[in-house]
């Protein structure tokens, strides 16, 4: 009888501390990333566990606890996440606060990911990014004057700002939710594909300072929009199908 309730203390008390674990997880997954995200000194905060467990995977960090070292981290050049595997244990990744503190980084590689929104601004090195197939609907570019490559597309974007970028060569951003997509500072793109998105209106004239060759489709592709005619004489033969449904 005695040991019937060794046992049953014993399962009690198992089952009490796994509640408790289930409560404090309950408990940090109801928290905002502002208030996860407490200043420590020499400290990066990283609240997503899997963009965390991805940095202790690869070395940069030891302990799940929200904070990595930044002194491990800013001298990173070049850094990519897989997409998750459940199989394997590899979280989704669906938020890269704390990538600003990666100061030294000119590559960043996140497809295929559950990333809502993605602040890379002032990141001064960055010239590429690959950060199609998530579900961004909010991706902030700025002051990344190093920038040439983005790869956005097959998000749920309705804006994008890239006026600042003028080294941009390649824009990628087709399957978004896009209304509209100002590229009359990128004068460098050689490869532009902004197609399946909702952008409407008349295409400015400008188009043609890109040094774009319009006829391969390869390079150039904004069809399945609702451009309204006339057309920039560069691109009237390869504008693609287009709604005209609301154009007058």
């Amino acid at each position: 009888m005695k040991s019937y309730h060794n046992l049953l203390f014993i399962f009690t008390l198992i089952f009490l501390i796994g509640c408790e674990e289930a409560k404090d997880d309950a408990d940090d997954s109801a928290l905002s990333e502002e208030e996860i995200c407490v200043p420590m000194e020499n400290k990066t905060c990283v609240p997503d566990d899997g963009f965390e467990q991805y940095l202790i995977d690869e070395g940069y960090d030891d302990v799940l606890d929200n904070y990595v070292t930044t002194a491990s981290i800013d001298t990173i050049i070049s850094f990519g996440i897989t997409p998750p595997n459940e199989e394997d244990g590899v979280l989704p990744v669906r938020s890269l606060t704390g990538i600003k503190d990666f100061t030294a980084l000119t590559r960043l590689y996140v497809w295929d990911n559950e990333l809502t929104s993605l602040d890379v601004s002032g990141l001064l090195n960055l010239y590429k990014i690959y950060c199609f197939n998530n579900a961004i609907t909010n991706l902030n570019v700025s002051n990344t004057p190093a920038l040439t490559d983005l790869l956005c597309y097959s998000n749920q974007l309705t804006t994008l700002d890239v006026s600042t970028n003028t080294a941009l060569e390649r824009l990628i951003c087709s399957d978004n939710q896009l209304t509209s997509l100002d590229v009359s500072n990128n004068t460098s793109l050689t490869e532009f594909h902004c197609n399946n998105n909702q952008l409407s209106g008349t295409m400015p004239e400008s188009i043609c300072n890109l040094s774009i060759d319009f006829s391969d489709s390869a390079v150039f592709n904004i069809s399945d929009n609702q451009f309204c005619p006339p057309y920039p004489s560069c691109v009237g033969n390869y504008i693609g199908m287009q709604d005209t449904t609301n154009c007058n």
